[in-house]
């Protein structure tokens, strides 16, 4: 709090307050540019001017301010007819860059970049409005189905939460009456598009053949995602000492990204995976292949389970194109994502629920979610009927025995979840 009231106290220094004959307070913004002093002017809340003065100093750190853009004080206002939705983009994104993790605001700059600017990017925030927001919305669809590609519910989610997220801010600033892109979600057609489609078992070994048919070394990689259901850029931040074979674990507290090697989840909470018996005789062989590899070239001892060039990690663009990619087309299988594999691993378990006490809780910690919600939300559809005997204990009243005194057959048993993970693998 301290912090902050200092930084507008700061930013107030350059704020200049002044009222127009009729009587309406406005407020410009004096700025530094070597010794040249440039105005801009009539604001009409010191919110508004102190967003204008941020946006400047941002460009400036940048290098790439110019003063002949801005305005002279007297002239016209910054209003929805003059600022177009790029520059407004623009200036969103570039003052939350410190705000959000690297990988957010690359997510965010990339949907804004590819997505949302070439379409509505050259329109005055003047003339946005609800029907264009649908129509903007319904077109990106509408290419994506015409181009024969799987309509990803996460990507219409982030471009309808991005958009929202520029347009509430310009509705707060007093550019735009509200936010156009809010209650937009009924667009997306029916929840049956986007489900879970996991690996069949067919599937999955024929993938893993075709692993160790081309890119056997990368085979420890993929069975972890297919056994232990990490994402990819956590599995590609794992160091050597995150394998902790005596708990059979993995210490899962990092992720490799576009942004870099963050020492932090997407949770924002390191967790420990269990695993099962051939995933850590997988890896006990993996290690002990980099550690003759490290001897026999005079190396240090190994510190990535999955290092690339410059002693880091492989990128997950490289990972995705040039080995994921090649081995997928050379199974002649149905085109899937790498992350489907991890989609795979959490059906797996809930479909051991019903009959060895796999619990969506154990689920949801495995797989590293913020709540048990995200994991019902996204994997619940795939087990309707198994998850009947549930409702049908209801009915049953447990004798001493551990049988239903009703129809007299032994209850569910229960197991723990390590051994349901080890059955499972096998």
């Amino acid at each position: 709090m301290e912090n902050s009231t200092k930084r507008k106290r700061s930013e107030d220094r350059g704020i200049i307050e002044r009222k127009l004959k009729t009587g309406e307070t406005v407020f410009d913004v004096r700025l530094w540019h070597g010794r040249r002093a440039v105005m801009v002017g009539g604001f009409r809340s010191k919110q508004l001017a102190r967003k204008m003065y941020r946006r400047a100093k941002v460009e400036q750190d940048q290098g790439i301010f110019d003063p002949n853009k801005y305005q002279r004080r007297g002239g016209p206002r910054c209003t929805p007819a003059t600022m177009t939705v790029k520059e407004y983009a623009d200036q969103w994104l570039a003052e939350r860059r410190r705000k959000y993790k690297p990988t957010t605001w690359e997510s965010y700059r990339s949907i804004l970049t590819y997505k949302i600017i070439p379409t509505l990017g050259h329109l005055s925030l003047s003339v946005v409005n609800r029907e264009r927001v649908k129509e903007f919305l319904l077109d990106e669809l509408d290419r994506k189905t015409a181009a024969g590609k799987e309509i990803s519910l996460k990507t219409v989610k982030n471009t309808i939460k991005v958009l929202s997220r520029v347009l509430n801010s310009a509705y707060l600033d007093e550019f735009i009456p509200r936010n156009y892109a809010m209650d937009l979600k009924d667009l997306m057609g029916s929840p049956a598009q986007y489900l879970v489609v996991p690996l069949s078992t067919d599937e999955e070994q024929r993938f893993l053949q075709a692993v160790r048919a081309y890119q056997i070394e990368w085979y420890p990689f993929f069975f972890l995602l297919l056994r232990a259901g990490l994402r990819i850029g956590e599995a590609l931040a794992l160091r050597v000492e995150d394998i902790l074979f005596e708990e059979r674990q993995i210490l899962v507290r990092r992720i490799w990204s576009t942004g870099g090697l963050q020492d932090n989840t997407k949770s924002n909470k390191e967790r420990r995976v269990d695993m099962s018996q051939k995933l850590t005789a997988v890896f006990r062989d993996h290690i002990d292949r980099l550690t003759r590899e490290a001897e026999l070239q005079w190396k240090p001892a190994p510190t990535w389970l999955f290092e690339g060039l410059r002693a880091l990690p492989y990128t997950q663009q490289y990972v995705r194109r040039s080995i994921f990619q090649p081995i997928l087309r050379e199974t002649g299988l149905r085109k899937f994502r790498i992350h489907d594999l991890r989609h795979t691993f959490a059906t797996r378990l809930l479909l051991q629920g019903d009959s060895r006490g796999v619990t969506l809780k154990y689920v949801s910690t495995m797989l590293g979610h913020r709540s048990i919600a995200i994991t019902a939300d996204t994997y619940t559809h795939l087990i309707p009927g198994n998850l009947r005997w549930a409702v049908d204990l209801l009915d049953e009243i447990p004798s001493s025995n551990g049988c239903c005194t009703t129809c007299g057959h032994p209850l569910p048993p229960t197991a723990s979840p390590t051994a349901t993970q080890d059955r499972v693998a096998a």
